[in-house]
């Protein structure tokens, strides 16, 4: 979502100045062209690993397929952001999460079956990542769950996965404190440094 650097060098005060959205400035702040590479790059595994399957998309598991993206990216988008707004309470982001992000990728690409069962448990209930990345590729692909889920959840997982979108945690931002500049005089009154700029944001709207 953002660096920690937003916050250190005082650089979102300035994106709160702004009569937009602060998430919404946020989202196109790191935009990558090259990024779409990556989703060309699973499209086209997609298509040779169904075609080797002689799979057949029906209207059902298209649907289901579009749901199941919609939840992985509701759940990797709360992990960014739970990321981001930890920085508003240590200034500095905090790494571990990207054990999530970054571990959850690698940890999707194998059947939750082969993990210890106290992994699985963390990986569908405390981090629901199976259910954005295994589940609904058994309903998909018409498998019944191994470890025994019943069947009408595997379509429903991607909801479980995207439910936990703590992108309210975005309300984090409330707790934002501007950081001092380096010798710079920390008793100065906030709303005597601020009052200027609203004095001249009224000036601009008349």
């Amino acid at each position: 979502m953002f660096g920690s650097d937003f916050v250190r060098t005082g650089a979102f005060d300035r994106l709160l100045l702004r009569p937009r959205s602060a998430a919404l400035q946020l989202v196109g702040h790191d935009f990558r062209i090259s990024r779409f590479g990556r989703f060309f790059q699973a499209a086209i595994i997609l298509a040779i690993a169904t075609s080797s399957l002689h799979f057949v998309w029906t209207p059902q598991a298209v649907l289901l397929a579009l749901w199941t993206i919609a939840g992985g990216i509701a759940f990797f988008g709360a992990l960014f952001v739970l990321q981001a707004v930890m920085a508003f309470w240590t200034v500095e982001s905090l790494e571990a999460v990207n054990a999530l992000t970054y571990g959850g990728v690698y940890a999707g690409q194998f059947p939750i079956a082969l993990y210890a069962r106290w992994f699985r448990t963390f990986l569908i209930f405390i981090v629901p990542l199976a259910c954005v990345a295994y589940y609904p590729v058994l309903a998909i692909l018409g498998r019944s769950d191994p470890l025994g889920a019943p069947d009408w959840f595997l379509p429903v997982a991607p909801w479980r996965g995207s439910s936990s979108s703590a992108c309210r945690s975005w309300r984090g931002a409330s707790a934002s404190r501007s950081t001092p500049r380096p010798g710079a005089n920390e008793n100065v009154d906030t709303k005597l440094t601020l009052r200027p700029i609203r004095q001249s944001v009224d000036i601009v709207d008349t």
